[in-house]
Protein backbone atom coordinates (compact mmCIF):
# COMPACT_ATOMS: atom_id res chain seq x y z
CA UNK A 1 0.00 0.00 0.00
CA UNK A 2 2.73 2.50 0.89
CA UNK A 3 4.55 1.75 -2.34
CA UNK A 4 1.57 2.81 -4.42
CA UNK A 5 0.98 6.06 -2.51
CA UNK A 6 4.66 6.98 -2.78
CA UNK A 7 4.51 6.34 -6.54
CA UNK A 8 1.49 8.65 -6.78
CA UNK A 9 3.53 11.44 -5.20
CA UNK A 10 6.45 10.79 -7.57
CA UNK A 11 4.18 10.91 -10.62
CA UNK A 12 2.59 14.09 -9.26
CA UNK A 13 5.97 15.80 -9.02
CA UNK A 14 6.76 14.85 -12.61
CA UNK A 15 3.43 16.21 -13.89
CA UNK A 16 3.87 19.35 -11.83
CA UNK A 17 7.24 20.06 -13.41
CA UNK A 18 6.27 19.19 -16.98
CA UNK A 19 2.63 20.13 -17.26
CA UNK A 20 2.11 22.56 -14.37
CA UNK A 21 -0.34 20.31 -12.56
CA UNK A 22 -2.07 21.85 -9.57
CA UNK A 23 -3.13 18.82 -7.58
CA UNK A 24 -3.10 15.05 -7.20
CA UNK A 25 -6.50 13.40 -7.01
CA UNK A 26 -7.44 9.93 -5.76
CA UNK A 27 -10.56 8.11 -4.62
CA UNK A 28 -10.83 6.14 -1.37
CA UNK A 29 -13.82 4.16 -0.11
CA UNK A 30 -15.39 5.94 2.84
CA UNK A 31 -15.13 2.67 4.80
CA UNK A 32 -11.34 2.44 4.26
CA UNK A 33 -10.28 4.39 7.32
CA UNK A 34 -6.72 3.01 7.26
CA UNK A 35 -6.06 4.45 3.78
CA UNK A 36 -7.87 7.70 4.56
CA UNK A 37 -5.66 8.26 7.60
CA UNK A 38 -2.51 7.34 5.66
CA UNK A 39 -3.30 9.77 2.85
CA UNK A 40 -4.12 12.52 5.34
CA UNK A 41 -0.69 12.01 6.92
CA UNK A 42 0.79 12.43 3.43
CA UNK A 43 -0.94 15.79 3.01
CA UNK A 44 -4.16 14.84 1.21
CA UNK A 45 -7.50 16.35 2.23
CA UNK A 46 -11.07 15.27 1.54
CA UNK A 47 -12.16 17.42 -1.39
CA UNK A 48 -15.60 15.87 -1.77
CA UNK A 49 -17.77 12.79 -1.67
CA UNK A 50 -18.89 10.82 -4.72
CA UNK A 51 -22.16 9.07 -3.95
CA UNK A 52 -22.60 5.36 -4.71
CA UNK A 53 -19.36 5.19 -6.71
CA UNK A 54 -18.93 1.47 -6.03
CA UNK A 55 -21.86 -0.83 -6.71
CA UNK A 56 -22.68 -3.53 -4.23
CA UNK A 57 -25.07 -4.29 -1.47
CA UNK A 58 -25.21 -1.56 -0.35
CA UNK A 59 -23.58 0.79 -2.84
CA UNK A 60 -20.58 2.59 -1.36
CA UNK A 61 -19.52 6.21 -1.50
CA UNK A 62 -15.93 7.36 -1.97
CA UNK A 63 -13.97 10.35 -0.80
CA UNK A 64 -12.30 12.35 -3.53
CA UNK A 65 -9.00 13.18 -1.80
CA UNK A 66 -6.65 15.83 -3.13
CA UNK A 67 -3.20 17.11 -2.42
CA UNK A 68 -2.29 20.56 -3.68
CA UNK A 69 1.04 20.87 -5.47
CA UNK A 70 3.33 23.87 -5.27
CA UNK A 71 1.87 25.19 -8.57
CA UNK A 72 -1.36 25.88 -6.67
CA UNK A 73 0.02 28.64 -4.48
CA UNK A 74 -3.41 29.67 -3.13
CA UNK A 75 -4.53 26.03 -2.66
CA UNK A 76 -7.74 26.67 -4.62
CA UNK A 77 -7.78 23.12 -6.01
CA UNK A 78 -8.38 21.60 -2.58
CA UNK A 79 -11.21 23.84 -1.34
CA UNK A 80 -13.85 21.25 -0.36
CA UNK A 81 -17.03 20.93 -2.39
CA UNK A 82 -20.18 22.10 -0.63
CA UNK A 83 -22.25 19.07 -1.69
CA UNK A 84 -21.67 15.43 -2.68
CA UNK A 85 -21.64 14.63 -6.40
CA UNK A 86 -22.84 11.71 -8.49
CA UNK A 87 -20.43 9.46 -10.43
CA UNK A 88 -21.70 10.88 -13.73
CA UNK A 89 -20.30 14.31 -12.82
CA UNK A 90 -16.90 12.80 -12.05
CA UNK A 91 -16.87 10.94 -15.38
CA UNK A 92 -17.57 14.17 -17.30
CA UNK A 93 -14.77 15.98 -15.43
CA UNK A 94 -12.38 13.08 -16.10
CA UNK A 95 -13.25 13.05 -19.80
CA UNK A 96 -12.65 16.80 -20.09
CA UNK A 97 -9.30 16.49 -18.26
CA UNK A 98 -8.27 13.59 -20.50
CA UNK A 99 -9.05 15.61 -23.63
CA UNK A 100 -7.05 18.60 -22.35
CA UNK A 101 -4.07 16.38 -21.44
CA UNK A 102 -4.22 14.64 -24.84
CA UNK A 103 -4.28 18.02 -26.58
CA UNK A 104 -1.23 19.15 -24.58
CA UNK A 105 0.60 15.91 -25.40
CA UNK A 106 -0.10 16.18 -29.13
CA UNK A 107 0.98 19.83 -29.26
CA UNK A 108 4.16 19.03 -27.35
CA UNK A 109 4.92 16.03 -29.60
CA UNK A 110 4.22 17.78 -32.92
CA UNK A 111 4.88 21.50 -32.38
CA UNK A 112 5.36 22.26 -36.11
CA UNK A 113 1.78 21.23 -36.82
CA UNK A 114 0.47 24.01 -34.60
CA UNK A 115 2.56 26.99 -35.76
Amino acid sequence: MFGSCCNIDNVARIFQKRKRAYFVDLFVRVSNQVSINMYKRLGYTVYGTVLEYYSGNPNEDVFDMRKALSSDVKKKSVIPLAHPVRPEVVKIQFLYTSIVLFDMLVKASFPLWFT
